[in-house]
């Protein structure tokens, strides 16, 4: 497995600065790039256009406009094997469990997302 082979992760949140902050780690990765939205309906719309584009998504569970949850299902329909983390100040809410290939607590360190990127960045099949 390469571990620098580039990769995009898509990241989900409606707070504006958790998406600058995990831009700004995500981008001290070798390889990484981020892309950011705070609306989940938007970054349906992103997904669906190119469902191999991303190797990981990482999705906030409370936002106002759709759950984690839905927005994790509805990933799921257009690729089941789309590997989806769950970022969340309350992460035993994140529900249904089985949406989520991993659950990480907010406040996140650097080294929790990096540990995340690695373990899924081998997943990607483009």
């Amino acid at each position: 497995m390469d571990t620098r082979r580039k990769i995009e992760v898509l990241c989900v949140d409606d707070n504006a600065m958790i998406l600058m902050l995990l831009a700004k780690i995500l981008e001290t990765i070798e390889g990484v790039t981020a892309t950011t939205l705070e609306n989940p309906e938007e970054a349906l719309v992103v997904f669906k256009e190119n469902p191999d584009r991303f190797a990981l998504l990482l999705t906030d569970f409370m936002m106002p406009q759709m759950s984690g949850g839905e927005f994790a299902l509805r990933v799921r329909l257009l690729k089941k094997t789309q590997p989806i983390v769950a970022v969340s100040s309350a992460p035993k809410a994140c529900k249904p469990a089985w949406a989520f290939d991993d659950v990480i607590s907010k406040p996140f360190t650097a080294e929790i997302i990096e540990g995340v990127v690695a373990r899924f960045r081998g997943c990607h099949s483009t």
